[in-house]
């Protein structure tokens, strides 16, 4: 949406444009094969055994939404499976449903279909016990973050110097956007085991 406002002022095009609308846009995509839904504390809200039904649709339909979304924006009609009772299989229905009602994507199924996998993370025993120990892991391990941008303190060479006299050091807070398409040195490392990234 930037790049697109950047190139209407640049080319003196403001006039020509007579409405503008985000349109499923309730899933954040952080690189190209890489999204999620922005729902915060969604795996208490799920498992609570305070949740009342309601709040549970509620975050059913929230998570087929941010789906929907997703599906609309790669523009191809995935096989969907799904285990059968409980919450994978209720967002697999629904989201069904909202394919099978949404005009964009009829005819557009072809042989070489993306299988979506819809399953309870209480079933995924492996993710929570294997930790990598990648560049992109640390970052979402070590640094706040939210989306792609990265806050940090860090010392500036006048607080160090500070430091003997006795008075209080202020760390600055630091900003750093992450933009894997831009960012040579994030997209070759990102995988890579953290000793080898920083030689």
């Amino acid at each position: 949406m930037e790049e697109f406002a950047s190139v209407v002022v640049s080319t003196n095009g403001i006039g020509q444009i007579e409405s503008l609308r985000d349109n499923y846009v309730d899933f954040i995509s952080l690189e190209e094969r890489l999204f999620h839904l922005g729902m915060k504390e969604s795996y208490v809200t799920y498992n609570h055994h305070g949740t009342d039904e309601s709040t549970m649709t509620m975050a059913m339909d929230a998570i087929c939404t941010g789906l929907f979304s997703m599906i609309l924006t790669l523009g191809v009609m995935p096989i969907i499976r799904c285990e059968r009772g409980g919450a994978p299989e209720m967002v697999g229905r629904k989201l069904c449903k909202l394919l099978e009602e949404h005009s964009a994507l009829q005819g557009k199924s072809s042989h070489n279909r993306p299988v979506l996998v819809i399953m309870d993370r209480n079933l995924d025993l492996i993710t929570p016990l294997q930790h990598v120990s990648t560049y992109q892991a640390l970052v979402d391990d070590v640094l706040d973050h939210t989306s792609n941008r990265v806050e940090f303190d860090v010392q500036s060479d006048a607080n160090k110097s500070m430091r003997g006299g006795g008075k209080k050091v202020t760390p600055v807070r630091k900003k750093l956007d992450i933009d894997p398409d831009l960012d040579p040195f994030y997209t070759s490392q990102k995988f890579n085991p953290f000793p080898e990234a920083i030689e």
